[in-house]
């Protein structure tokens, strides 16, 4: 069993998979910005995205400001982290 530091720590761990990322919803992040998916996980094996990632694109303002608008892909690790709250579409 995994020991957690604060309750805050176990309110915020989050087990997401690909397939919790159906193309079209919003991932709200801790640090205010929205990414809309563009394509969940498991693309083919040839395919330059690995199973474990998702493909989504800057949709507030706050992330087009920060980021490159356009799609980039990005791990389960860092969404388990980082994600708060996925609307679904």
């Amino acid at each position: 069993m995994k020991h957690l530091q604060t309750f805050e720590s176990f309110l915020n761990e989050a087990n997401y998979k690909p397939a919790d990322f159906p193309a079209g919803s919003i991932v709200h992040f801790k640090d205010g910005e929205e990414w809309i998916v563009v394509e969940p996980g498991m693309r083919a094996s040839n395919a330059r995205r690995q199973s474990n990632e998702v493909t989504l694109m800057p949709h507030n303002k706050l992330a087009k400001d920060k980021n490159v608008s356009m799609s980039s892909d990005f791990t389960m690790d860092y969404l388990n982290r980082e994600a708060t709250k996925i609307e679904k579409a």
